[in-house]
């Protein structure tokens, strides 16, 4: 019998182990109620819960999951909407997400069912460390890139599996660089698809806010961009030492590559999400195939980089193209929480206030997606929403009444804990759609 709510949280249902950490990963705060084995005492007795449901009682998150995740896409879409497993819905002000007081169960992860990364990372025929990369494939085959094919119109250093217009392979040399430097990759992922941001205005404020920092703490900085770009956007004639790859699309270039990565399943997902929770859904979800593609190739890039060059990586770093932080990240400080804890999610410091006496990091339907930094295997995790999907969405919590928005961020919250690693926020300051300067007389129009 529990008597006291503080011991329900004390309650953890063995996992496998995280990422990075030798203690339970999220799925430890699962509490599994199997009949009357466990009985809830009447003070803390919920309105005959689901049995899949998350609610905040007393300040603290109440899971109840039972059973296992289901198998496939069909059986979890096969659930009816429940009104009983929570309330984290998105409104007009979103007080109760944005002060961490209401909550999200998660199944156990499973890390014996999780495909490796690096197999997501490369093709099954690359495996061997002996290959030439020049004897694959030459032309894009859908079935076979989909997920791990770039498409620039211009590009430095292009990954593995970039092609032209026309479907042929791009190569490109991988710069040659000092090695025992002590190292860190930022990945910059996501679109300029405003005519108006430039692609300059994009590199100083990396330069200003990461790389130089990090320099001054004795750090070589690798940077990598995959990301959406107009066209006739302006490309500085002459790119930083510091970025080792760059890949510049059309803005929503990729889409049938997503379809063949995912085998629809993100045009799926979505119809389903719009059928059981039509009122006020937002509108970022359109966006969610794009973005995670982009996040997942330009940690791609990195990671490829890094196998190339046997070099191994303290932190990966990833930030949008069009962010620009208003105070100064204490570099040496997240390194030494990443001693504790492998993957580090930025909120703005106003929201991290409001939700820090809210329900545990953990517990939270959401974590924002536009700033992290992580080990390599942890950032990893946080970059293959795409390429996990098509087993991965079994794990959306399609019987929630609440999911008609923060689409993206919930996605990637479940996959985190699909994923097993353990993750916290942190507080910074930032600006979005700060890359609208002025072209100078060294740009020119590609």
């Amino acid at each position: 019998m529990v008597r006291r709510h503080r011991f329900l949280r004390s309650l953890r249902v063995p996992t496998a182990r995280p990422i990075g950490h030798g203690i339970y990963g999220p799925g430890a705060f699962v509490i599994a109620i199997l009949g009357a084995v466990l009985q809830v005492s009447p003070a803390l007795q919920l309105d005959s819960p689901a049995d899949f449901s998350c609610n905040v009682v007393g300040g603290e998150a109440v899971s109840i999951v039972k059973g296992q995740a289901p198998k496939s896409f069909d059986e979890a879409t096969a659930r009816p909407v429940d009104a009983r497993s929570g309330d984290c819905s998105y409104r007009t002000g979103n007080s109760k997400i944005d002060t961490a007081q209401c909550c999200c169960p998660f199944w156990p992860h499973d890390a014996d069912q999780l495909k490796p990364l690096s197999s997501l990372m490369l093709l099954p025929s690359e495996h061997s460390a002996t290959i030439n990369l020049m004897s694959l494939e030459a032309r894009y085959d859908a079935s076979v890139h989909g997920c791990v094919a770039s498409f620039p119109f211009h590009a430095m250093n292009p990954p593995p599996h970039s092609f032209n217009t026309v479907g042929e392979r791009i190569f490109g040399d991988m710069p040659d660089d000092d090695i025992g430097q002590r190292r860190v990759a930022v990945v910059v992922s996501g679109a300029l698809s405003d005519p108006h941001e430039l692609l300059s205005d994009s590199f100083r404020n990396v330069e200003q806010d990461i790389v130089n920092p990090l320099r001054r703490n004795g750090i070589t900085v690798d940077v990598f961009y995959h990301i959406g770009y107009h066209s006739d956007g302006v490309i500085p004639a002459e790119l930083p030492s510091w970025i080792k790859g760059l890949v510049l699309e059309t803005p929503y270039r990729g889409v049938y590559a997503i379809r063949s990565c995912t085998n629809s399943v993100a045009d799926e997902m979505f119809k389903q999400l719009k059928q059981r929770n039509p009122a006020g859904r937002d509108s970022a979800y359109k966006t969610m195939g794009f973005m995670q593609r982009h996040i997942f190739l330009a940690y791609r890039m990195a990671y490829t980089y890094a196998q190339e060059k046997k070099r191994d990586y303290q932190y990966v770093v990833r930030t949008r193209p069009d962010t620009k932080f208003d105070s100064t990240i204490d570099w040496l400080h997240l390194e030494q929480r990443l001693a504790d804890v492998p993957l580090l999610i930025g909120a703005q410091t106003w929201l991290f206030n409001q939700r820090k006496s809210g329900v545990a990091v953990s517990n939270r339907c959401v974590v924002d997606d536009q700033f992290a930094v992580g080990t390599m295997d942890a950032m990893g995790a946080y970059s293959t929403v795409l390429p996990d999907l098509r087993d991965f969405v079994r794990f959306v919590q399609f019987s929630r009444p609440d999911l008609n928005g923060h689409t993206n961020e919930r996605l990637l919250t479940a996959h985190l804990h699909y994923r097993g690693v353990n993750f916290t926020d942190i507080p910074l300051n930032w600006r979005l759609h700060a890359t609208k300067g002025s072209p100078d007389r060294h740009h020119h129009r590609q």
